[in-house]
């Protein structure tokens, strides 16, 4: 990836510089990030957790203070080839409710990013795993995107 990450969306195709890590590193980076942020967070600070995964946010309150909110994000993306990203639509969010959910919800709506609050975002991540297990291997196995016959 010398040229970077090729990310295509609806309204732009740019080459983002990107740094790799060897496989696997992924599972501590979490934990990286969490430490890397940790010293410059304010105490009242709110952790909106983005990352796939039904207990990411779970992990993240055992290693920040903070308050951390647990977020499902639904985006629409293929690898279009070696480090190439084509985004083809959807970037909606849903958070768990939260003493700060609704202006956090009210920020992100302004920043054009759809955004809903869920009493139950555990559930909804569930079922998007569920949903990702049912469908990703099709859509593999058959080289198709999902909504093709």
């Amino acid at each position: 990836m010398r040229q970077g990450l090729r990310l295509e969306t609806q309204t732009f195709d740019e080459h983002i510089r990107v740094s790799a890590a060897p496989k696997g590193a992924w599972r501590s980076a979490r934990e990286s990030g969490a430490a890397a942020i940790k010293p410059h967070l304010a105490p009242d600070a709110l952790v909106l957790s983005l990352q796939n995964g039904v207990e990411n946010a779970d992990r993240l309150r055992a290693l920040l203070p903070q308050e951390v909110v647990a977020a499902v994000v639904y985006v629409g993306t293929e690898m279009a080839g070696p480090g190439h990203v084509r985004h083809h639509g959807r970037g909606e969010l849903i958070i768990e409710r939260s003493k700060a959910s609704d202006d956090v919800a009210r920020a992100l709506i302004a920043a054009g990013v759809p955004t809903e609050i869920s009493d139950s975002v555990l559930g909804v991540l569930w079922a998007k795993l569920i949903t990702n297990c049912a469908y990703n291997g099709l859509s593999a196995i058959t080289q198709l995107p999902y909504g093709r016959s």
